[in-house]
């Protein structure tokens, strides 16, 4: 229930609670790991979570629900992440960390 007044329909990411919630796939993304073109990952047509080992992450910060299920699927894959730098939201910074070869970035796409 919310805590002021009714709520009919949310749209979100995953919700945490699933017991009291239904929850329906309105679209499916795609993500996207973005490197330096000097990044061994860079040459690879595909990535799997496995494959970002020994990698340093720019991430973003912990109120973005995608943070939880990115480490989720790391950990699944048994890895620790090495996390560089957490953003707040500033996109623009991350793409010079990235370009500074300071870390990956994962992120939805377009």
């Amino acid at each position: 229930m919310p805590k002021y007044g009714n709520l009919d329909l949310a749209l979100t990411v995953k919700p945490n609670d699933q017991n009291r919630l239904r929850y329906i796939h309105l679209i499916k993304e795609n993500l996207i790991v973005i490197v330096n073109k000097n990044n061994p990952l860079s040459k690879k047509k595909s990535i799997k979570f496995e494959d970002l080992r020994g990698q340093k992450f720019i991430f973003l910060a912990d109120a973005f629900r995608m943070q939880d299920m990115l480490i989720n699927n790391l950990h699944k894959a048994g890895i620790k992440p090495d996390v560089y730098y957490k953003s707040s939201h500033d996109l623009k910074l991350v793409y010079d960390l990235v370009e500074l070869n300071k870390g990956i970035f994962i992120f939805v796409e377009d």
